[in-house]
């Protein structure tokens, strides 16, 4: 492959891995969207919990293990999703005027060369192939390691639900929660 076409091609990785980024994003709306949710409906039956009244101990078990583990997995969910939303720092190539500058004071110090025109652009061509393809190799480790951490936060969520439905049935059946009418 030429250094052209290879060129084009890191290019391309380096703007696929910052469209990959704001993907992520729009992921993370959807599970804020979901944990805020759930952490409301676990709140919610927490505060409508009539402790004063006293099913059998078995309705009690079950309704405090189920509502504690999924409070449990809400609350690891909620921490996979902060490190996938927190303390990722995307690597950038450097700003237009900066490449710029690089290419005339390239084009300066080969002037006086037999074949400096050429020398100057070959360089200039390997200096952004490797910053778009260290770059991109950069951004595309913190996009996967934060892919990760969002399926484990909805992986969390996604357990707790059941957990969740247990508590609040077993809760609602049994006349566990203090509900005003």
């Amino acid at each position: 492959m030429d250094a052209d076409k290879l060129l084009l091609f890191y290019e391309k990785l380096y703007f696929h891995e910052f469209e990959t980024r704001e993907k992520l994003v729009a992921r993370l709306q959807l599970s804020l969207a979901l944990l805020t949710a759930a952490g409301g409906v676990g709140i919610y039956i927490f505060s409508k919990v009539d402790l004063s009244y006293r099913p059998s101990t078995g309705i009690l078990v079950l309704f405090w293990i189920s509502y504690l583990l999924s409070i449990a997995t809400i609350t690891r969910s909620c921490h996979w999703f902060s490190k996938a939303l927190w303390g990722h720092t995307y690597q950038c190539v450097p700003i237009a005027t900066k490449i710029e500058d690089y290419r005339i004071e390239l084009h300066g110090a080969y002037a006086h060369y037999e074949q400096g025109r050429e020398i100057s652009d070959r360089y200039f061509r390997e200096f952004l192939s490797r910053y778009y393809r260290e770059c991109a190799s950069a951004n595309a480790e913190i996009n996967t390691d934060r892919q990760l951490y969002i399926h484990y936060s909805m992986r969390a969520l996604v357990c707790s639900l059941p957990l969740l439905i247990v508590a609040s049935i077993t809760a609602i059946a049994n006349g566990l929660l203090k509900i005003s009418t």
